[in-house]
């Protein structure tokens, strides 16, 4: 059994066959709200972010991000119950798609500099021989307090 190397014992958070099931079908379960109050408390206590257990189920991919989802949703509940500002909520990005070379399954997404975004790598001239060699991208303006541009070298991937 593999073990997350990042994470102390304590942040890692094991799923049982119940919880699961409370997690994908039943979520007003108490026991449920006792659990996110329990890891509420741990992400108070804890000096690190918590790990959760969810790709050693082997459930199908719609599952597991269920199951995250509904991690989050439960737990910042537990949050706000523990004094957490009520506006606190939730937010999913939306999912990133893009053209993958056929025959392969999956395409590989770099962080950016600041490291809250990623951008997909572009197929090179031997994924896509009919692609343009520069394939300029579109960048956003900046704002007054967070720097949102692309760099120079976004422009041409």
């Amino acid at each position: 059994m593999t073990k997350l190397k990042f994470a102390p014992p304590d942040a890692r958070i094991d799923l049982a066959t119940d919880l699961v099931d409370d997690l994908l079908h039943n979520q007003a379960a108490p026991r449920l709200q006792s659990w996110a109050d329990e890891i509420a408390q741990k992400m108070d206590e804890l000096p690190c972010g918590l790990a959760f257990s969810i790709g050693r189920l082997r459930l199908p991919m719609d599952e597991s991000c269920q199951i995250a989802h509904q991690i989050a949703h439960q737990v910042c509940q537990g949050l706000k119950r523990r004094e957490a500002p009520g506006e606190l909520y939730v937010e999913i990005d939306t999912p990133q798609t893009t053209s993958v070379k056929p025959g392969h399954q999956a395409r590989t997404l770099l962080p950016h500099h600041d490291g809250g975004h990623c951008t997909y790598l572009t197929p090179s001239r031997l994924d896509v021989p009919e692609a343009p060699f520069w394939m300029p991208v579109q960048t956003v303006s900046r704002t007054d307090t967070v720097d949102t541009s692309a760099s120079p070298s976004d422009f041409f991937r």
